[in-house]
């Protein structure tokens, strides 16, 4: 069992990835040890985990990992419904759970990825696939295009939800989701995020990660940029699949 300087720890170099991952382990973390603020400075880009630290902190650890849990359930039974043949995925926990979810009851599926340097979270999402018997094809991320372009319909995940309002503006989601949209939207492939609700909220930073998950080497006269997300406008998304229900865009 981690202890809590552990769990901080690989929350926040990205050994656990996926917003529902993170906000477990800050749930365990906060377990262990109460401590607020720590917590919510490893990942302040991720609105699931800064949400479900306050919300354990007035409700209680157990009533915020059922929440997690039970959205993450309906969620895959609604997205169930848009699942075909063909699907392109980037890796997220609940898009995951939800090709999980359509596979074991029946439906046939082939899913294309690509690698999503730099951290290559592609490949884990090829191998929870593979895993679990669903027919699987990895793209260099060059190749998107390729990928997108045989789909019938494309699953993302998002860290955050815009809304200014009532009204949605877009997601962030990994870095390459804007890529992902244009490409869907040129192919004509509809694009469904799937996420949870409390990972709403009305502004957030893009995180710089470090350079040398990039490039190893230092060379002072390269400067690397090497942004976690980017923003996914509305107009690129035909519906948000929450545990409340399928919002179309």
């Amino acid at each position: 069992m981690r202890t809590f300087t552990e769990l901080c720890h690989a929350i926040k170099s990205l050994e656990i990835q996926g917003a529902q991952h993170v906000a477990l382990a800050g749930l365990h973390a906060y377990k262990l040890k109460p401590d607020v603020k720590t917590i919510l400075s490893l990942r302040p880009t991720e609105p699931l985990l800064q949400r479900a630290i306050k919300y354990a902190k007035k409700y209680g650890v157990l009533k915020a990992e059922q929440h997690i849990t039970s959205a993450e359930q309906a969620i895959e039974r609604l997205a169930f419904r848009k699942v075909k043949k063909k699907m392109f995925a980037v890796h997220s926990n609940t898009v995951m759970a939800a090709l999980t979810y359509a596979h074991g009851r029946g439906k046939k599926i082939e899913v294309y990825c690509t690698e999503t340097r730099p951290v290559y979270q592609g490949r884990t999402l090829a191998m929870h696939l593979a895993k679990h018997k669903i027919k699987v094809t990895q793209y260099v991320d060059l190749a998107i295009w390729i990928a997108i372009k045989q789909s019938q319909v494309v699953f993302l995940g998002a860290d955050a939800i815009l809304k200014r309002g009532k009204k949605i503006k877009g997601v962030v989601n990994k870095i390459g989701s804007y890529n992902i949209g244009m490409l869907a939207k040129q192919f004509k492939k509809p694009v469904y995020i799937l996420a949870d609700s409390w990972k709403a909220v009305s502004s957030i930073p893009i995180e710089q990660r470090d350079p040398k998950e990039v490039w190893d080497t230092e060379i002072k006269s390269i400067k690397i940029e090497n942004p976690a997300f980017d923003v996914l406008p509305a107009k690129y998304i035909t519906a948000i699949i929450t545990e409340e229900g399928i919002h179309k865009l």
